[in-house]
C-alpha cells in the first residue's frame, strides 16, 4: 500500500470513528455512546485487564461493537522506515551554543 493510499485508509477510519474518540473526559456524566452503555458497563475488571494486555483481542473485541473497525488491522501495519539518522551540524557536536556561531 503506498503512503498516499495508507494516509488515506487512515484519515478515512478516523473520520468515521470520531465520535468515539473525540470526546471530552468528564464533559458528561453519561457515556457519549449510548448503544455502547450496557455492552461497556458489563464488562468485569478482569475481563478489561485481559484486553488491555492483548492488543489483537482488544481490536478483535471493539470490531464486534463497531463495525468500522473491521479493517483497523491493515490500516495499523505501517512500513517500517530505514533510514539512517542524519549527521549532526558540527556546532552540535562540539558544543558550541547558538550566540557563539552568530559571533
Amino acid at each position: 500500500m503506498s503512503h498516499t493510499a495508507l494516509f488515506t485508509a487512515i484519515d478515512t477510519l478516523l473520520t468515521k470513528t470520531q465520535a468515539y474518540w473525540q470526546c471530552v473526559a468528564f464533559a458528561s456524566r453519561e457515556i457519549p455512546w449510548p448503544h455502547l452503555t450496557e455492552i461497556l458497563l458489563a464488562v468485569s475488571d478482569d475481563d478489561v485487564e485481559k484486553l488491555e494486555s492483548n492488543q489483537v483481542e482488544l481490536q478483535r473485541y471493539l470490531a464486534n461493537l463497531i463495525p468500522e473497525l473491521d479493517n483497523v488491522e491493515s490500516v495499523l501495519q505501517l512500513p517500517s522506515a530505514n533510514k539512517q539518522a542524519a549527521e549532526f551540524p558540527f556546532w552540535l557536536t562540539n558544543g558550541i551554543k547558538g550566540s557563539k556561531i552568530a559571533q
